[in-house]
């Protein structure tokens, strides 16, 4: 016998469709290319993802495409998230600090034949192109009064690009375990790894950083993404803040302490993720140019940390200059990536100062979805956990 409950396909298209409905006024706020701030809100991201999606299907772009992206955590770039997969393409994401002979690699491994990205990078593009065997289709991610001078022929300026096109009406019908991104890591030998993401496995994936023992990111938060776009999802967070409501605030390509305090101060940040040594930074700069009554002011109340290890000193550190909790994650590529997340239990409720301290060093419990051991030669395995 079957249950009758709705059975709603997780795909893509679904999350954004939901903060359309449900958190249409929330604010998306991005540094563009000039250093100002744009200003826009959910309601405005769906509308334009599903011209992002009626565009691709004009450029002669079919189903399971592969389409690239070279950007920094940008507007246009939130817009590719949904439009590119809920479209039923594949987002194929490239990293600007790889070695230019391995970004070629990764492009011409994932079969893009579009590629998307941003002015400032437009330069590394042509670098990677000038030897690229396959024809490629470019979209600057700016208007045609902003396209840069380029050796490139044809480039498509992305504002003229939407602007032609009429959105989608609806979303087409996907299978949720069709795939949606492709992520290639470096972290092994040779050359990077494709790690191919479907619809449902990064739909699970969001609800998982929405529940309590993880981000617990909420309509409630105001936050600011580090982790880069182009690797990993964004730590899933792109997604994670749709289906929330969260707030959401996309640096650019300013990562120094001064630019990140100040998003951090005037946007009211409440939660933000990186690595560790992005927080050094940030603190630094926070330590030396305020006054305790401006620290104080901050709205942040909790930080996500993951990539390398979390030095205690660094957790020590936010306990005592900013009351902050920190969080440290332990995840892959492979893995969407989040896997375990240090978030205390009932049983830690006593611990010492000194003690918390220490726990929160650690990589914390696996979350729900996710299967973690310790392998013996013997070929018997025990199981992770507190």
């Amino acid at each position: 016998m079957m249950g009758l409950m709705q059975c709603l396909p997780l795909t893509i298209g679904s999350v954004i469709d939901h903060a359309e409905r449900n958190h249409n006024g929330t604010e998306v706020v991005s540094r563009g290319t000039e250093g100002t701030l744009e200003r826009s809100t959910w309601g405005r991201v769906a509308q334009r993802s599903r011209r992002v999606a009626a565009a691709l299907e004009s450029l002669g772009a079919k189903p399971g495409d592969r389409i690239a992206s070279l950007a920094w955590n940008r507007l246009p770039h939130l817009e590719l998230y949904y439009g590119v997969p809920g479209g039923g393409y594949v987002l194929h994401t490239l990293n600007p600090r790889l070695f230019e002979e391995q970004i070629r690699f990764v492009l011409a491994d994932g079969g893009a034949r579009i590629l998307f990205v941003d002015p400032d990078l437009l330069p590394l593009a042509e670098g990677v192109l000038a030897i690229h065997d396959a024809p490629m289709t470019v979209v600057v991610l700016c208007d045609r009064k902003d396209l840069p001078k380029s050796p490139l022929a044809d480039l498509v300026a992305y504002e003229d690009l939407l602007a032609a096109a009429e959105p989608l009406a609806a979303w087409p019908d996907i299978d949720e375990r069709s795939a949606a991104g492709l992520c290639y890591t470096s972290g092994t030998t040779g050359n990077p790894k494709g790690v191919l993401y479907s619809h449902r496995s990064t739909v699970l994936h969001a609800m998982s950083l929405c529940s309590a023992d993880s981000m617990a990111l909420s309509a409630r938060d105001h936050a600011l993404l580090l982790p880069p776009m182009f690797h990993v999802n964004s730590w899933g967070v792109p997604y994670a803040s749709a289906m929330c409501g969260a707030k959401l605030v996309l640096p650019g390509s300013a990562l120094d302490g001064a630019s990140l305090h100040a998003l951090i101060r005037d946007e009211e940040i409440t939660f933000s993720l990186g690595v560790p040594t992005v927080w050094f930074t940030i603190l630094d700069r926070i330590e030396a140019t305020t006054t305790a009554e401006e620290r104080a002011a901050l709205k942040l109340d909790r930080v996500f940390m993951g990539g390398a290890a979390t030095p205690r000193a660094l957790v020590q550190r936010f306990r005592d200059l900013l009351g902050v909790e920190t969080m440290q994650a332990w995840g892959m590529t492979e893995t969407s990536p989040v896997v375990a997340v240090c978030r205390t239990a009932a049983r830690h409720r006593d611990l010492s100062p000194e003690a918390h301290l220490d726990l929160r060093a650690k990589a914390g419990r696996c979350l729900f979805g996710s299967e973690i051991g310790i392998g013996a030669e013997d070929g018997s395995v025990t199981a992770g956990g507190w």
